[in-house]
């Protein structure tokens, strides 16, 4: 019997690095994902916005991280710093 294996290459980076994250065509946020984002951009926690939205914390989450993996980001400074975000978040 053969075993076949695949070799995976990883490549690592510097979380120090400051340089700004590449640019990369966005995909589109749900109108729900839009209300979570705009809350998001006004400093709310994912509690208030919860209740602001009468959603569970749990439901917000999941709107956030779909948010995040939709626009590269993995924090929320990032969001804050996104470039075109208040556009995004208005845009019908």
């Amino acid at each position: 019997m053969h075993i076949m294996t695949q070799t995976t290459k990883w490549t690592f980076t510097d979380e120090a690095d400051s340089s700004p994250p590449v640019q990369r065509q966005a995909l589109p946020l749900s109108p729900t994902e839009k209300r979570v984002c705009a809350l998001l951009l006004q400093r709310l926690t994912e509690n208030k916005i919860a209740a602001e939205l009468d959603r569970s914390p749990n439901t917000v989450h999941v709107h956030v991280r779909n948010i995040y993996r939709k626009l590269g980001i993995s924090k929320r400074h990032q969001l804050h710093n996104y470039p075109g975000i208040v556009s995004m978040v208005i845009s019908k």
